[in-house]
């Protein structure tokens, strides 16, 4: 069975898109021993005490309810630089960084994607517009 590392006070984590889910320690710890792994800063063991360290933090820093899933990777860039894991911390960083401009890419495409297919199937009333200044000005 899987550890559980539960907050006492926050129950819920709002996600980038807006959606509220259950608190789970324990993708915490995944993010934290994927990170260590991939600078070989440290092992499993280290990765449970930075994230009870984590959760300590939230539990003290924040009142009960949700937190935002930023917070939360704010909270574990502090915690790899307080723990002296500089390497470790710079990976994080760079790594939230790319996966940011990712989803503003992705989301640009899916953005330009959308105006084409609304142009294409006339559900732009820009399209409707033009169309009807064609047929008044050739009346």
């Amino acid at each position: 069975m899987a550890e559980q590392f539960p907050s006492r006070k926050i129950t819920s984590i709002r996600k980038r898109d807006g959606t509220i889910v259950p608190f789970d320690g324990a993708k915490i710890y995944n993010a934290i021993l994927k990170a260590g792994q991939a600078t070989g800063e440290y092992d499993g063991t280290e990765a449970h005490f930075l994230t009870l360290s984590v959760i300590k933090v939230i539990d003290n820093r924040y009142s009960p309810g949700f937190l935002d899933i930023e917070k939360i990777q704010d909270i574990v860039e502090q915690i790899l630089i307080t723990s002296n894991h500089i390497k470790t911390a710079r990976a994080y960083i760079i790594y939230r960084e790319q996966h940011k401009k990712l989803r503003r890419d992705q989301k640009t495409v899916v953005d330009v994607t959308s105006s084409v297919n609304e142009y294409l199937y006339k559900l732009d009333w820009r399209v409707n517009a033009n169309a009807n200044r064609a047929i008044l000005s050739a009346g």
